[in-house]
């Protein structure tokens, strides 16, 4: 066999690695991109929700009272109305 090709071969292997080196380091950077861009947008939508007066709820994540307790006074109100409506 000739040395020339085995050089050859080696040659090819090292820029091989190369390229996938620079592949994956690419992706990663893209991971981590995407990852921040994700976590400062989350960020601010737990601000604005903060700012409305919401509070972190260790089960469901967060939870508006305000919004909450006017779902109930409605369904109440639209429970007596019906059965207002009904008795009479």
């Amino acid at each position: 066999m000739s040395p020339d090709l085995f050089r050859a071969l080696k040659l090819e292997k090292a820029i091989m690695f190369i390229i996938l080196l620079l592949v994956v380091l690419v992706a990663g950077l893209n991971l981590a991109g995407t990852l921040i861009l994700v976590t400062m947008e989350k960020t601010r939508e737990i601000g604005i929700l903060r700012a409305m007066e919401c509070r972190a709820a260790p089960s469901a994540g967060f939870s508006c009272w305000r919004e909450r307790s006017s779902a109930l006074w409605a369904r109440s109100s639209a429970t007596s109305a019906a059965l207002l409506c009904a008795c009479s």
